[in-house]
C-alpha cells in the first residue's frame, strides 16, 4: 500500500493551496478555516476535503468558496470542483457533498 505516499502528496498539495489562498484571504482566516482541512481524494476533476465538523464546510461554502475554487483550479492547472466528505472514522461509507461545479 502506498497510502502514506498519497497522504504526503495530498498534504503537500493542501499546503500549496493554503499558501496561494493567502493572496485572497487573510493569513488568520487561512489558519483558522483552511489549515485544519485535509485532502482525502482528487479524481475526475474533483478535490474532496475533510473537515473536523460541518461548521468549517458551511463557513467556507458561504464565505470563501469562489476563492478556494479559483486557487485549487490554478494550482492544479485545470477547472476543479470542490467537495466535502463527512468527517467520520472509516473511509467506507463516508458521504461526499459536491459544493462547486
Amino acid at each position: 500500500m502506498n497510502n502514506s505516499s498519497t497522504d504526503t502528496d495530498f498534504d503537500h498539495l493542501w499546503d500549496q493551496i493554503c499558501t496561494e489562498l493567502q493572496q485572497f484571504v487573510s493569513e488568520d482566516s487561512v489558519n483558522r478555516w483552511f489549515k485544519p482541512l485535509s485532502v482525502v481524494d482528487l479524481a475526475e476533476g474533483t478535490l474532496v476535503l475533510k473537515a473536523k465538523n460541518n461548521i468549517f464546510e458551511y463557513w467556507i461554502e458561504d464565505n470563501y468558496l469562489p476563492q478556494l475554487t479559483g486557487v485549487v483550479s490554478r494550482v492544479l492547472g485545470e477547472p476543479t470542483k470542490i467537495s466535502f466528505c463527512a468527517s467520520g472514522n472509516g473511509s467506507s461509507g463516508s458521504a461526499v457533498k459536491a459544493v462547486s461545479g
